[in-house]
């Protein structure tokens, strides 16, 4: 987990308690939540991007129950990521050309998570040795 994460992560649990004790409700435990989330107890701090998404999606569905675009933004964040990544690691028209080899389509977003996921360790196990052009290397954040 990153700090931003960590910060993110306990303002979302303070606005979980702010709504138990604005509705007269006890505040769940948080470990339990985890478990829910997860199935099973981890400490937080142990979390990967995953993990993070699907913990603060359960804290969201209490403390913003009317709010199902920042769920499901949530939901839909492992495909995000993966595609960003992608991104990331390799230049548009190699990204492009490997997908349409292995999947027959360079439309990332059509892609399952399960296509992503192997897509982007391929690029990242072959980002040393593809070459960018000049003016397209990334800047890290």
């Amino acid at each position: 987990m990153t700090k931003r994460q960590d910060k993110w992560y306990w303002r979302e649990w303070s606005k979980v308690v702010r709504y138990c004790r604005a509705n007269n409700l006890t505040a769940p435990d948080r470990h339990e939540l985890h478990a829910k989330a997860l199935g099973q107890d981890k400490s937080h701090v142990d979390f990967d991007d995953d993990d993070t998404d699907d913990v603060l999606a359960v804290f969201m569905a209490i403390s913003e129950p009317s709010n199902l675009i920042a769920q499901t933004r949530l939901t839909n964040m492992r495909k995000t990521r993966r595609i960003h990544k992608i991104k990331r690691l390799a230049p548009e028209s190699y990204w492009r050309a490997e997908a349409n080899r292995k999947f027959g389509t360079d439309d990332l977003e059509s892609l399952s998570l399960s296509d992503l996921t192997i897509f982007r360790n391929h690029c990242a196990k072959r980002a040393p040795e593809i070459r960018w052009p000049a003016a397209q290397v990334p800047q890290p954040f």
